[in-house]
């Protein structure tokens, strides 16, 4: 392996890997493609219909306790839709839980698989050459691995769509709800995403730490090795060394998590001041008979919605 092998990537050459993988896992599973997409429309915008329906049985409520003779009927109407709704939502997450089993089988047999094929072909020189023997160690964790990175990746496309579609939903209310809301998110999104690049960079500056230190808790528990160990005074060595890799690695990650405590505190006291602030705006809408009761519970779950998605897209 070239020295030059060793250079970051850039963001083209980023981009083009997780196409890859796409490509890869569609080629191994199609149906897990069609899966996942179907699942991330469902779970994204079914929240927000049975959210709807259940802001207009409130709202039903409150003109039926206030002598609306029609409001009951429609009151029972958007209770049974919303249960429905809740059913349909409930049988999905069980049909696609079956489902992705079949699917993670499928795509971990078709990687590993490659993988091997690959490895048994190179020349008989890259065998004992250490930069061969890290990659294969790493290719065998992801591999291991790859039907989660699928996940995690239709996972953030699924905290995607489910962010815009809680804005497109605010918007449909009022377009003030929805640059409220982006004035909130963004400030956390660009924090949390500083600070997951810092962490990935410390993982990967630390691949060979974590080795020694590994190697060394699995020596020193192996009770063939702890008498020889003692005898030639060697365990005192070896705990101190394991105590430095440790802090290396561990300590070193938690320090620089802390830089981060103050920021990240202001950005959740901003996204809590708009969830207020969307809330107080919506009350007050309700107050002036511009806008259903049943507003203040669609707000309120659609904006704890979208924060939530943004979360998890980070």
């Amino acid at each position: 392996m070239a020295q030059n092998d060793k250079r970051k990537l850039s963001t083209r050459e980023r981009v083009f890997g997780i196409a890859r993988v796409a490509k890869i896992t569609y080629q191994a599973s199609p149906l897990a493609v069609f899966i996942k997409i179907a699942g991330t429309i469902v779970t994204s915008v079914l929240p927000i219909i049975t959210t709807y329906f259940a802001a207009l049985t409130t709202t039903a409520l409150a003109e039926a306790y206030a002598g609306d003779e029609t409001a009951g009927g429609r009151a029972l109407t958007y209770v049974i839709v919303t249960a429905l709704l809740g059913v349909t939502l409930t049988a999905w997450n069980s049909v696609e839980q079956y489902i992705n089993q079949f699917v993670r089988y499928k795509i971990d047999a078709a990687i590993s698989d490659r993988m091997y094929e690959q490895f048994l072909a190179l020349d008989f020189w890259r065998y004992d050459d250490k930069n061969t023997v890290d990659l294969f160690d790493k290719s065998k964790q992801f591999a291991s691995l790859f039907a989660y990175v699928f996940d995690r990746l239709a996972s953030i496309f699924t905290s995607l769509v489910q962010l815009i579609a809680g804005l497109v939903a605010l918007l449909l209310v009022s377009w003030w709800l929805g640059v409220i809301l982006l004035a909130a998110v963004i400030p956390g999104v660009i924090i949390q995403f500083t600070l997951s690049r810092a962490q990935v960079k410390h993982w990967n500056d630390n691949v060979e730490t974590r080795r020694v230190k590994g190697m060394i808790e699995w020596n020193m528990l192996e009770v063939k090795n702890i008498a020889e160990l003692r005898l030639y005074g060697l365990a005192r060595h070896l705990l101190d060394l394991r105590m430095k890799l440790r802090d290396k690695d561990e300590k070193k990650r938690i320090e620089f998590e802390r830089q981060f405590i103050w920021r990240q505190l202001g950005a959740d006291a901003l996204e809590a001041a708009a969830e207020v602030a969307a809330l107080m705006y919506t009350t007050l809408q309700i107050i002036a008979h511009t806008q259903p009761i049943g507003q203040f519970l669609y707000v309120q779950q659609i904006v704890s919605r979208a924060l939530g998605g943004a979360r998890s897209f980070v």
